[in-house]
């Protein structure tokens, strides 16, 4: 695996963490007209909704949080259809850290296009045990869109492969700089 750098604190950089064949193969997956992106986030925010399976659509529990779903998001996510490319991605991303911390599988890709945004955040206010974020960058090929982390000063935009990683607590806010 190519060697970490930390950019600035605990904000990790792991350039050529995909191999070229992984970077195209998800790119070309992502680029498919047919994809579904909106699928995905309306599964997740079911999912979420019904706590575990204690709620269904209907209960005032499910549709409270339904209701509040991000429109932005609903054409910004897609599952990927690779069992063992997300397995191999997370084990490779777990063992940067020897295993020590909870990481998501990585079993999704997000998408910004010209005009998109990501306002400042933290990945714990969507899950609370998430220990540490991860990006994996599939292309380059864009103007803006630079992740930014205001409190430490940090800004900048990772060549396709490459991975990020950093805390999902709120030290670590981060957004996504307008795409050109």
């Amino acid at each position: 695996m190519p060697n970490p750098v930390y950019v600035k604190n605990d904000i990790l950089l792991i350039e050529d963490f995909l191999t070229p064949e992984e970077t195209q193969k998800l790119f070309e997956f992502a680029s498919n007209p047919e994809a579904d992106w909106s699928y995905q986030y309306d599964y997740d925010i079911a999912e979420q909704a019904s706590q575990g399976g204690r709620f269904k659509e209907g209960d005032p529990e499910f549709d409270e949080v339904v209701a509040k779903k991000n429109p932005f998001w609903s054409d910004k996510m897609l599952a990927i259809k690779f069992p063992a490319l997300q397995t191999e991605l997370t084990k490779r991303t777990l063992a940067v850290f020897d295993d020590k911390y909870r990481i998501n599988q990585i079993a999704r890709i997000q998408r910004q296009y010209p005009g998109s945004e990501l306002k400042q955040h933290h990945d714990q206010g969507y899950d609370l045990t998430l220990q540490r974020a991860v990006i994996i960058y599939l292309n380059d090929n864009y103007e803006g869109g630079e992740i930014y982390f205001t409190q430490h000063d940090v800004r900048l935009k990772p060549k396709a492969g490459s991975l990020i990683t950093f805390p999902g607590t709120d030290d670590y806010l981060h957004g996504v700089a307008t795409v050109q």
